[in-house]
């Protein structure tokens, strides 16, 4: 096996990992919001009694 070969070959899979991480990352970040908003909004309601 070549070192460039292996280069590219290590390369690319850390490309694949980060742009993995980052969709789980952001998807994440979303159902975080959302669960604040809920929580936000709970919280509003119990106030509102």
């Amino acid at each position: 096996m070549s070192n460039t070969l292996m280069y590219s070959t290590v390369t690319l899979v850390k490309f694949i990992i980060d742009k993995y991480l980052l969709q789980i990352a952001s998807a994440a970040t979303r159902k975080l919001k959302v669960m604040l908003l809920k929580i936000k909004s709970i919280d509003l309601g119990v106030a509102e009694w």
